[in-house]
């Protein structure tokens, strides 16, 4: 049921309603700061690519299937999934592989030169994967959780041939269950996950650890890094966010002051500063001296809930109704002149 899979966004939204707040600074991308698609049928989650001409977009099924979309720098073009009947909730890809987490357990591999979609379910259908990230083809994580909140979340690998449980992974915390939101690394042997009641969990090629969070028992919707840097976002009600400073996270939260609003997405991509997105199409920068809200009127009311940098400095940011997961959105800040999508 729609209802039931927006379980966990509700909670994320429960400040919504916060005023906006903007600050000195605008974006260092370009001139062009606009939604590139809007009115979709469906909200976009996640969006990925390894070039300004191969981006990739994708989120909750519209009934015609899980909305995929592709930007190959002239045009959009939808990906037809009407096959599946699931959500599609992330997406990362290496050469002519996609990975796509999903809802019911699924996961989907899907092949840009031959249009292939190859489904499986891999996990507890009471599981979404929220997140993917891979070192490689052949060391890809998946992380999960339950939008119920009554079975506990879990971590998968990819070896290039099989998915299986990462069996040292746990997320039970004290009796009660943890959902795993996001996965992130630098390398096959230095991963991080991410997820709620304050889940940090490190693995060092051969174990994972618990950390400690900075922010105690406050949920982190994404990790993202590049090198040695690396930020979590999420909170609730006011945005929090934590830094990895070596090997620690500490908290780098903006000033309670700001009211800065919930941060549900972030990006670091060493082309301009971190960007973070979250809801009332927030969208914020880490400055030198700290988290910035950009000077310049959001251009939509719906909330982001993902974001990438191309390497051009196009910043590119997913999202829509979170609640009812019925209206999809696509924001463009760049140097580029990217073409509007009409669904």
């Amino acid at each position: 049921m729609r209802a039931l899979r927006s379980v966990l966004v509700v909670c994320f939204l429960i400040a919504c309603g916060g005023t906006k707040e903007t600050g000195d600074t605008g974006s260092a991308s370009g001139p062009t700061y606009a939604l590139v698609a809007d009115g979709l049928g469906a909200a976009l989650f996640s969006v990925w690519g390894d070039a300004e001409n191969n981006v990739w977009a994708v989120g909750a099924n519209d009934g015609s299937g899980p909305l995929m979309l592709h930007y190959d720098g002239g045009g959009w073009e939808r990906i037809d999934t009407s096959s599946l009947d699931h959500d599609f909730w992330w997406v990362w890809g290496e050469g002519d592989q996609l990975f796509i987490g999903g809802s019911k357990g699924h996961m989907v591999r899907y092949t840009p030169s031959t249009g292939e979609l190859s489904d499986a379910v891999i996990a507890d259908p009471a599981l979404t994967f929220f997140g993917v990230w891979g070192a490689d083809t052949d060391n890809v994580w998946a992380v999960a959780g339950d939008p119920t909140n009554e079975a506990p979340g879990a971590i998968f690998r990819f070896d290039g041939s099989t998915w299986v449980t990462s069996s040292e992974a746990s997320l039970s915390d004290g009796g009660g269950v943890r959902a795993a939101f996001k996965v992130w690394g630098t390398s096959a042997s230095d991963v991080w996950v991410v997820g709620t009641a304050g889940l940090v969990m490190h693995w060092d090629g051969d174990d994972w650890t618990t950390e400690p969070s900075p922010l105690g028992s406050a949920s982190f919707t994404t990790v993202h890094g590049r090198g040695a840097e690396a930020y979590a976002v999420g909170g609730f009600g006011n945005a929090q966010v934590m830094r990895l400073d070596g090997s620690v996270w500490v908290d780098d939260s903006p000033p309670i002051e700001t009211f800065p609003p919930l941060l549900i997405g972030v990006n670091v991509s060493g082309v301009v500063d971190p960007v973070g997105v979250g809801n009332n199409g927030a969208l914020w920068w880490r400055r030198a001296a700290g988290w910035e809200a950009d000077s310049r009127m959001p251009v939509t009311t719906y909330s982001y809930h993902g974001a990438w940098v191309d390497p051009n400095g196009g910043v590119w940011a997913v999202g829509g109704d979170l609640t009812m997961l019925d209206y999809g959105v696509v924001m463009y800040d760049g140097p580029a002149v990217v073409p509007s999508y009409a669904p």
